[in-house]
């Protein structure tokens, strides 16, 4: 059975929470949800050393080629899993495959 994610806020302003920061040149997945509903928005992954990074692209204006979707901050919650940069890829599909974001 697959260990439960861990939720949780990262603020509605301001400097992101610790935990974000702990994770800044590390490499893993990311599930961002709902606060209100639960509902699964968006599962990510970094490969190359900038979860961090990754992550807080979906809170900021993002525009370009690469452009994704955006959320308010403090509307949503997020769990994160660190891994090897080789399985975050894998890791990513299987978070998608289980919960059907």
């Amino acid at each position: 059975m697959a260990k439960p994610l861990r939720y949780r806020p990262i603020g509605s302003a301001g400097p992101y929470p610790a935990w974000m920061r702990e994770v800044a040149d590390r490499s893993g997945t990311y599930v961002i949800r709902s606060k209100q509903t639960g509902e699964i928005l968006y599962v990510g992954e970094s490969h190359t050393g900038r979860l961090k990074k990754t992550l807080a692209r979906h809170f900021q204006h993002w525009q370009g080629k690469t452009a994704g979707d955006t959320y308010g901050r403090g509307a949503v919650e997020v769990a994160v899993r660190v891994c090897p940069p080789g399985s975050a890829v894998a890791a990513q599909a299987n978070l998608i495959a289980r919960l059907h974001p």
